[in-house]
């Protein structure tokens, strides 16, 4: 198919369905594909313990305007996502958490599980509708449609958008804000300001400020290039006339109703808590001494195999986007058979992806807190430059040696993990591929049948690939749709996808179901303490103390405390008073030891 036909035939199909109504397909399989694994996996992910454990708090009669974790005020992170899963949460699906049947807790964990994680993933899909106008206002409606099936099947999508966490929230809010901002930048119209703040406004209630490092910063710097790129004798665009007096007023209420919405929450703290300015400040820095450095200046290379299975092409979006900034402009009219204002606006789109990808990277790689989630908000952007050059690659008429290249690594790494993954999973080749008591993943069957028709898939792709270039986005997208589910599928059966303490609070349930638990973080408070999922499943507050001497009294319930045995370190032994009662492993070299003192 030449590049005239493969254009014709793209503006049918946006013609025939609009591209908004391909973008909302999009994230309805994406949600129907995932929803149903939503109660796999325990809460084992510490981040996911947080939010949830505070949810629950509130479900159980807690504060809502300052939730609380283990009794004690959350202030550190702004309370929009707990508020919305603490929403969620159904109150039977509470009350049952406490039943001392069994089963009937089993289920109602299971359905806990669905209830605080749904709608995070609700939100994720809804960001794939921000990247498809994300896609549509800086190329064109085609390049948004892929961008939102790119996004959909990412490595990072498939892992973190089934997780009731903090940066689900901020990676919608930035997408929505970059969006809008692309709008007014782009478009030149001042309703895209408006959103954008209201947006960066909700954005600050997830996260924090740090919506502006992946939002504002960037936009700013591509205002401050466009301005130089017109200084050396460029003509203006007509943009929409950006330098009226009434982007003013569309500034300033952008402005007003971001600090509205999200900066009354933290004023209303401030009021009440005179010290959380401090507190505030180390959380942005991340300067707390207790936070360790955890990774190195350039870990953040990893979102290249984060957004496997598209990292062949993500490397040609680069490029693309690159060679924009250097001042080129074909393109637009190479690709998409652009006139020359249409190229320019194209090249300018294609910019300011590439610095809502290196602007946030750049400063995030500063602090020395650096985490793979972080990147979470970069997904749109990514995705947009992966459809610029999976545009470029469906057009090609010849294919150099670099471009063959490309190609067959693509296949390769969806052909990999497509057949590695039921081999690894039946075969048990390291820890990460059994279940929790050493078994495989997969049964032979499974492992089989999985491996049939990935092949099969696989074969087909390459045959249709040889008509149709697109058959190979197709072919990418089922495999990783399918392969997520059976990657959770396992991941459910390993040890890192069951929580630490559901058995000690299982056997807590069995002999002192009235039992109040404790948590030690050590006199100096650096040591690390249990994770909440032990409050989670048993339904009840773990408070945290400095040492044993500060446990309140012996009561009429049992009384029982958690403290850490770590690695290289003597074994915890009882306080007076106390007995040994059990321990669970936290990793293969370090322990929570459980000590437990009767009722008089």
């Amino acid at each position: 198919m030449n590049p005239p036909c493969s254009r014709q035939l793209a503006a049918a199909c946006c013609c025939a369905i609009p591209g908004l109504a391909w973008a909302a397909l999009i994230a309805a399989v994406a949600f129907a594909a995932m929803a149903p694994t939503l109660c796999w996996v325990e809460f084992s992910y510490n981040v996911e313990r947080l939010n949830v454990a505070s949810a629950l708090e509130m479900r159980r009669g807690g504060t809502w305007l300052i939730p609380t974790l283990e009794g004690e005020p959350r202030v550190r992170k702004p309370p929009l996502m707990a508020w919305i899963t603490a929403w969620a949460i159904r109150p039977q699906t509470v009350a049952d958490l406490g039943s001392l049947d069994a089963a009937v807790r089993n289920h109602a964990a299971r359905r806990l599980a669905f209830q605080a994680r749904w709608p995070a993933l609700a939100m994720a899909c809804l960001m794939l509708l921000a990247v498809y106008h994300l896609g549509r206002t800086l190329v064109d409606p085609l390049t948004g449609v892929i961008a939102a099936l790119v996004a959909a099947t990412t490595a990072y999508f498939a892992w973190f958008a089934r997780q009731a966490i903090t940066d689900i929230p901020l990676m919608l809010f930035v997408s929505i804000a970059n969006a809008m901002l692309a709008v007014a930048l782009i478009d030149g119209r001042r309703m895209g300001l408006i959103l954008a703040g209201l947006s960066m406004g909700l954005g600050m209630m997830s996260k924090g400020p740090v919506i502006f490092t992946q939002t504002l910063v960037p936009a700013l710097l591509f205002v401050l290039w466009r301005t130089i790129r017109r200084d050396h004798g460029l003509p203006p665009e007509p943009d929409g006339g950006v330098q009226r007096p009434s982007w003013a007023a569309a500034l300033l209420l952008a402005v007003a109703l971001m600090l509205a919405v999200g900066g009354a929450w933290f004023l209303f703290v401030a009021l009440r808590t005179p010290d959380v300015g401090g507190l505030w400040l180390k959380e942005v820095l991340r300067t707390d001494p207790v936070e360790k450095a955890t990774s190195h200046w350039w870990s953040y290379l990893n979102l290249f195999p984060h957004l496997l299975p598209w990292t062949v092409f993500f490397i040609g979006g680069l490029i693309i986007a690159v060679r924009a900034i250097a001042g080129e402009r074909s393109w637009g009219r190479r690709v998409l058979g652009a006139d020359e204002h249409r190229c320019n606006r194209i090249r300018d789109g294609l910019v300011y992806a590439l610095l809502l990808i290196v602007v946030p990277i750049l400063i995030m790689s500063f602090f020395r807190d650096r985490k793979e989630r972080y990147l979470l908000p970069l997904v749109a952007p990514c995705a947009v430059l992966v459809a610029a050059s999976l545009r470029e690659f469906l057009v090609m008429t010849r294919f150099g040696i670099l471009e063959r290249t490309g190609l067959w690594a693509h296949w390769t790494l969806i052909t990999v993990p497509a057949i590695g993954l039921p081999i690894a999973g039946a075969c048990a080749w390291n820890d990460s591929f059994a279940t929790i008591d050493g078994r495989p993943w997969f049964t032979p069957a499974l492992a089989g049948s999985t491996l049939f028709a990935a092949v099969a898939i696989l074969i087909v792709g390459l045959l249709l690939h040889r008509r149709r270039r697109g058959s190979l986005i197709g072919v990418t997208a089922i495999l990783m749709l399918a392969g997520q589910a059976l990657l959770i599928h396992g991941h459910a059966q390993s040890r890192q996808g069951h929580s630490e303490f559901r058995p000690l609070a299982e056997r807590i349930w069995r002999d002192h179901p009235t039992a109040v638990c404790y948590n030690l973080r050590g006199p100096d408070g650096r040591r690390k303490m249990a994770p909440p999922d032990l409050s989670i499943y048993l339904n009840r507050i773990t408070p945290v103390y400095d040492t044993v001497d500060q446990i309140p009294p012996p009561t009429d319930r049992p009384q029982i405390y958690i403290e850490l045995w770590e690695k290289n370190a003597p074994e915890p032994q009882p306080a007076p008073g106390w007995e040994f009662y059990a321990r669970t492993p936290r990793n293969p070299r370090e322990w929570w030891v459980a000590f437990l003192r009767q009722p008089p």
